[in-house]
């Protein structure tokens, strides 16, 4: 019974340790495998997460790009507001000029002496025939000092001119009623033709009227006025006319 139980002992023992061998090298392929396995996931991992730091590359690359772009859109809306703010401040002030310029015109037109004194001009069937240049008054020099009216004048018609009818009023500045006002004719020796300049220098020896109400011995500062009423030609012909009961 003893030498059964040893040779069973003794069988048992190699099947013991072969089974415990079989074991071992089970689990060491079984290692191998999982090792195996792992290294194929690390690798996976690895090629992941460089995927994933190349896009995130990319990705703070754009964002950078994002970043400047909106810093420069940013400078040109301050430069546009900067601008929009430098126009509307030249509008305020060409709109206070343009204020001043129509107060200063205000002001310079209530300035401006009144011109009731000046006479309306000549109808332009006058004016334009023969133009009164120049006009003054003097008193002469000579032994009965006759009173001169000297006188400019333009024939600016297309024929001669025999014979002129002026109305004539002598004034002073400041002064709303005239020295003197009257008509007279002057008989032209040899005429005027067309576009001649002539002067003239008129002595009133007979007319008593310039003598004594012109006051020549208190003031020199008369303003002689002079309008054509009537123009005459070589003929004789009337060419113009005012009105004659002006």
């Amino acid at each position: 019974m003893a030498d059964e139980t040893k040779q069973r002992s003794g069988l048992l023992l190699p099947v013991g340790i072969a089974g415990v061998i079989g074991l071992v090298f089970g689990f060491l392929i079984g290692l191998l495998f999982v090792e195996g396995r792992s290294k194929d996931q690390f690798v996976e991992c690895e090629a992941a997460l460089n995927s994933a730091t190349l896009k995130q590359g990319e990705a703070e690359a754009g964002l950078k790009q994002c970043t400047n772009e909106k810093a420069r859109a940013l400078d040109k809306l301050q430069t546009c507001t900067a601008t929009s703010a430098r126009l509307e401040e030249q509008a305020n002030r060409l709109g206070e000029c343009n204020a001043q310029v129509a107060l200063l015109e205000a002001r310079v037109a209530e300035l401006e002496p009144a011109q009731t004194e000046q006479p309306p001009p000549a109808p332009d069937s006058t004016s334009n025939q023969l133009r009164v240049l120049r006009a003054s008054v003097r008193r002469s020099d000579g032994i009965f000092n006759d009173v001169v009216l000297d006188l400019e004048v333009e024939n600016n018609t297309a024929v001669p001119i025999s014979k002129v009818r002026f109305d004539c009023v002598i004034k002073s500045p400041g002064r709303a009623v005239p020295w003197f006002e009257g008509r007279f004719s002057y008989e032209i020796p040899g005429g005027v033709e067309p576009g001649e300049l002539v002067e003239w220098h008129l002595t009133r020896q007979f007319d008593s009227e310039w003598r004594t109400k012109i006051p020549f011995d208190e003031r020199s500062d008369f303003i002689v006025e002079v309008t054509v009423l009537d123009l005459f030609d070589a003929e004789g012909k009337p060419l113009i006319v005012e009105d004659r009961n002006r």
